[in-house]
């Protein structure tokens, strides 16, 4: 993993896999430290193959693409500079595309110091290709939060969703005005479900916590956007919101 790690930062800033032997020993350590990484493990390949495998994965993360001869094509490559790793590293037939010897040398110092931020999105990046858990905590609260807004957005239905007015403080009203409306529909959702729940427990049903982790709030179907709204019963004042629920909500082990 710290082979890849390194391989993947110094392909975004070189356009190149550079030799590991040849990377700087801070830099390791500092890919090293954020991956948190006992000090013995050391970046290298265990084999050839997991090397290629690590320069197939990086190369599809950049987009670049190798014909069957084996070049590389980069879109706009002209516009590419290429870094030597140290001044006095030097390239057989190639060594024309770096410039001058002792130009365009990489600034290992000033990548450690400036570019620390572009190192934590990428080990971001690696943990969650290796997590499965977090990839799916990740994709949940993701669905969770895309719900909503689509729940928001349905019931912002007037001009088809779209704010016409360019008055900052009139756009952040109908952002606020979208969202108090949105959440005092859940809540009435909400409480029309927990009264249903009482009457199936009251039954005799078994509800469990399995059952109401798939339950949704942001129904739709029995809202009537365009229906007829019933007038006599504004002033009529509703009963005492009572959330409890007489049931066991820890959720078993095996889920």
């Amino acid at each position: 993993m710290l082979a890849l790690a390194v391989w993947l930062k110094c392909f975004g800033r070189l356009g190149y896999f550079p030799a590991l032997e040849t990377v700087p020993a801070a830099v390791v350590d500092h890919v090293r430290r954020d991956l948190r990484l006992p000090e013995e493990v050391a970046a290298v390949h265990a084999a050839a193959r997991t090397a290629e495998r690590h320069r197939n994965l990086i190369r599809r993360r950049f987009g670049v693409v190798l014909d069957s001869s084996g070049t590389r094509k980069v879109a706009a490559w002209k516009d590419l500079n290429f870094y030597r790793p140290a001044a006095g590293a030097r390239y057989r037939h190639i060594d024309a595309l770096f410039g001058e010897p002792g130009r365009n040398v990489i600034d290992w110092d000033l990548i450690e110091g400036h570019y620390v931020g572009r190192v934590i999105r990428t080990i971001a990046l690696l943990r969650f290709l290796s997590d499965a858990q977090l990839r799916t905590r990740t994709t949940a609260a993701t669905n969770k939060v895309e719900s909503y807004n689509h729940f928001v957005s349905w019931c912002r239905f007037g001009n088809r969703g779209i704010i016409a007015d360019n008055d900052p403080d009139e756009q952040e009203k109908i952002i606020k005005f979208a969202t108090l409306l949105a959440n005092c529909v859940i809540f009435h959702t909400v409480i029309d479900m927990t009264a249903v729940i009482r009457d199936l427990t009251a039954e005799g049903w078994t509800v469990t916590a399995e059952d109401l982790a798939v339950l949704s709030p942001y129904l739709t179907a029995h809202i009537q956007r365009f229906g007829v709204y019933a007038t006599d019963e504004v002033a009529l004042a509703p009963g005492a919101y009572d959330a409890h629920l007489d049931m066991d909500l820890k959720l078993s082990t095996a889920s």
